[in-house]
């Protein structure tokens, strides 16, 4: 009986041992792969980096070379490793950093993205698994490495954002509703996280400051009937985080009247108010 259950291991531990070659073969792989992309990022002038509104911002606008590197809902926490691993490749270009900064970057959405038990934070992982150094941040811990979520993480794949183009215009209440709920619906509720993103977004500064980087904070446009409805707490939270950072220029086009044919719905531009846009922060920043 005892020499039947051993071939019945034996048998059963041999695919178990090929399916954890090809899943560390595949984990080394896309190492390989995010770290030859990082030392290509390095090698642009110009790096737009964020969330969703400033994926709405159109890089190829900019004569000399620029990426677009932001993506939806990311919080500044990833940015600032994101930057620091592109900062530390053997040969860098970059001279300009243009990072989204808005009431809704601290408002309680950001605080469910930063925290790794709550569903939001788990897709979050998923996302920038490969992005993140798997000793040490706050999304994995040791506890994890013979957990079965480690499988679904290995096979991910990070996401690297880009410009995002959008026909739609003049979002109607429905629409602004929708996302207002979405990045507010739970004020009322305290989570431990809070002060993440000020404190991560000063990093970046510092980061900057320190690499001899200029530095440039964008409020892209809201909607006027979405800003209407933020809470004060909010924009007083924006301001304070900004009179934290000494080395940046900020640039505000979130107060603006802006037209909402150029709104693709409550905060992010469509295709005409992103050409539109960039083109005014050019001539703001000088950036060509």
């Amino acid at each position: 009986m005892k020499r039947f259950l051993k071939k019945v291991i034996l048998f059963l531990s041999v695919p178990v041992v090929l399916i954890s070659i090809t899943e560390l073969v595949f984990y080394r792989d896309m190492q390989k792969r995010v770290e030859a992309r990082f030392n290509q990022l390095a090698k642009n002038k110009t790096l737009l980096m964020g969330d969703s509104q400033i994926q709405r911002l159109d890089s190829s606008l900019f004569q000399d070379n620029a990426a677009m590197l932001g993506s939806s809902g990311e919080p500044y926490y990833v940015t600032y490793i994101k930057l620091k691993r592109i900062l530390d490749q053997d040969i860098v270009k970059v001279e300009n950093v243009i990072l989204g900064v808005a009431p809704h970057n601290f408002s309680p959405i950001y605080n469910k993205i930063l925290d790794k038990e709550l569903p939001e934070g788990k897709k979050a992982k998923k996302r920038y698994f490969y992005f993140l150094n798997i000793q040490e941040n706050i999304y994995f811990n040791y506890k994890e490495m013979l957990s079965p979520n480690l499988i679904e993480l290995i096979w991910s794949k990070p996401e690297w954002g880009g410009y995002v183009v959008s026909e739609n215009s003049n979002p109607d209440s429905g629409i602004i509703d929708k996302i207002f709920k979405m990045h507010y619906r739970d004020d009322s509720v305290n989570y431990s996280l809070e002060g993440m993103q000020s404190d991560y977004l000063e990093l970046i500064s510092e980061l900057c400051e320190n690499r001899g980087l200029k530095l440039y904070l964008v409020s892209s446009p809201y909607h006027k009937d979405y800003l209407t409805r933020i809470s004060p707490k909010y924009i007083d939270h924006l301001s304070a985080a900004l009179e934290g950072i000494k080395y940046a220029k900020y640039i505000d086009f979130m107060t603006e009247d802006v037209a909402s044919g150029f709104m693709s719905d409550a905060n992010h531009l469509n295709s005409l108010g992103s050409s539109y846009y960039t083109r005014k922060l050019l001539e703001e920043i000088s950036v060509k």
